[in-house]
């Protein structure tokens, strides 16, 4: 990585730093906690009849690996530099890419998945679990194809972020590789999945109107709560990553900025890691079932003794 790397101002450790590395710590900490809480609910719960639940195991899965390495970052703020070398941070920007790009297919897989239920629903029974498996195999797939191409520096690179204490992609470089790379992600990777997802919705939206008095009753979710939650996750999902798509898009059209202020670096980072851990809170939030779900597998409390 090292001839990919750029020189930039670095910024030495002073308390906005520290405190951007307590940050990282203190999120992904709590961010990995929630993610497998709302797995272990999913698998042991039974709030959702399988293959429902699959894509939502996915997506926490995938929201995991976006936060995962949050020590390497956070330690490395606090210290004032990367301490883990060049293989590190080129693994870390692929692991946190590959992780966002598929957490992204996730969403977009979840909204079409309320889209069948509602308008196709013969359409979605005939479909088996094997569907939902091979879907999210491709999701994972195109995740690790676009991740792929800046880790091997086919297309664009993973490199320091000006401070040299966090690693993404190199949007403060103005070459053609990088411009390319971040247009055709953009257009294939955000834009059209969140169009998707807006399409998919407004219509699920109108439709579960029609059928909400048919709706499941008893310990699995309603297919009101999953509309409101993949909603709320759409909306989380925009403030999480638009933050960080700003940054490579305008680099990809203006050209690189290689002394940025500390704010612009470290905020869309930040942001990413938050947004992401709070999703596990949406779920919670509205739904009672998976309330229930959730303090039964903590606690081991049977539904007689509530």
């Amino acid at each position: 990585m090292s001839e990919g790397s750029f020189e930039s101002e670095v910024f030495t450790s002073n308390p906005e730093t520290t405190l951007d590395g307590v940050l990282y710590l203190v999120i992904g900490s709590l961010g990995v906690v929630g993610h497998l809480a709302t797995l272990l609910t999913f698998m042991k719960g039974n709030i959702l009849h399988s293959p429902k639940h699959v894509l939502h195991l996915h997506f926490n899965l995938a929201n995991i690996g976006v936060i995962i390495l949050f020590a390497l970052p956070g330690m490395s703020l606090i210290n004032g530099r990367w301490m883990f070398g060049d293989d590190a941070c080129n693994l870390y920007g692929f692991v946190t890419f590959f992780s966002g790009l598929s957490a992204i297919g996730f969403i977009a897989a979840l909204a079409l998945e309320r889209y069948l239920v509602n308008c196709w629903t013969d359409l979605y029974c005939r479909l088996s679990a094997g569907h939902i498996h091979l879907l999210a195999l491709l999701i994972w797939a195109q995740g690790l194809f676009w991740a792929a191409m800046p880790a091997t520096r086919s297309w664009s690179r993973y490199a320091y972020e000006p401070g040299r204490m966090t690693c993404n992609l190199d949007w403060t470089s103005a070459d053609d590789s990088h411009a390319s790379f971040i247009r055709t992600i953009t257009v294939i990777c955000f834009i059209v999945p969140f169009t998707s997802v807006a399409f998919c919705l407004a219509l699920a939206n109108m439709a579960v109107d029609k059928k909400e008095a048919e709706e499941e009753k008893g310990d699995c979710m309603t297919e009101r709560q999953l509309l409101k939650i993949t909603g709320f996750t759409v909306v989380m999902a925009l403030l999480t990553w638009t933050p960080c798509a700003s940054n490579c898009l305008y680099s990809a059209v203006v050209g690189g900025d290689k002394n940025p202020s500390f704010i612009r670096v470290a905020v869309p980072a930040l942001a990413a890691k938050a947004g992401t851990s709070l999703v596990s809170l949406i779920y919670p939030s509205l739904s009672p079932q998976f309330r229930y779900g959730l303090t039964r597998m903590l606690v081991g409390t049977d539904k007689k003794e509530l």
